[in-house]
């Protein structure tokens, strides 16, 4: 809240009310990508992606923190196939 104009020390009640609303927030996304998997055993990153086809910007951004991802798990092999040679 701080990086977005509030006070270092943010109202206990204001920080409160942010989190109920994020645990919202999270739950409902999760109960849209679990109704949209229930034939399979185990929700799936297509099936938030499924979720969140309605507000482009959270879509890209889950996108680019899939591609980030990736980008990382490629450099971890690289990296540790250069340690063991």
């Amino acid at each position: 809240m701080y990086g977005f104009g509030d006070s270092p020390e943010p109202d206990k009640n204001s920080v409160d009310l942010l989190e109920d609303m994020l645990i919202e927030y999270i739950n409902d996304i999760c109960v849209q990508s679990a109704k949209v998997s229930k034939k399979r055993a185990k929700v799936t990153v297509n099936d938030f992606k499924f979720a969140l086809r309605h507000d482009p910007v959270k879509l890209a951004r889950v996108e680019e923190l899939i591609s980030l991802n990736k980008e990382i798990e490629n450099a971890r092999k690289l990296f540790n196939h250069d340690e063991t040679a």
